[in-house]
């Protein structure tokens, strides 16, 4: 099983399993939240992966934020993500945005609107542009790993 993720403290997930895809957005915190317990709460998500045979992990490989605080939180749920696989000897790798929104819309600055909307386009009912991601995301490796989406 693949599991695709847009990590941010609203994040998406999508997970093929052998021929079905769910998807789906948490969100982690509300107003104001001590800097620690967000990553408390993205682990204790994690951990809910544990009885779904991984076969790899994919994010979505951000490289420049808008904001101190969006990277600095970015970069605390990728290293949570990146522990989690390293115990349980998954594989975690990173995709760029620019890739993934070229592949699902045709271009590499796509808006969140655009992504919903290709995401609902190909049957999906996408909630937010958090899961469009991460479904994006999820059909590009599959596409270029194993041709299976």
């Amino acid at each position: 099983m693949i599991l695709a993720l847009d990590l941010g403290n609203e994040f998406g997930w999508a997970i093929k399993q052998s021929v079905t895809i769910d998807s789906g957005w948490e969100r982690l915190t509300s107003g104001k939240c001590h800097t620690g317990k967000k990553f408390e709460l993205f682990e204790h998500w994690t951990r809910e992966l544990n009885d779904i045979d991984l076969s790899a992990i994919y994010f979505e490989d951000v490289k420049r934020h808008n904001g101190l605080h969006a990277a600095r939180a970015y970069c605390g749920y990728l290293a949570v993500l990146q522990m989690y696989a390293y115990k349980r000897g998954i594989s975690c790798m990173g995709v760029g945005v620019g890739q993934i929104k070229k592949f699902w819309t045709g271009s590499g600055r796509a808006t969140k609107e655009m992504m919903i909307t290709d995401a609902n386009k190909r049957g999906f009912q996408t909630r937010n542009d958090n899961e469009a991601d991460a479904l994006a995301l999820l059909h590009y490796v599959c596409r270029l790993n194993f041709n299976a989406v």
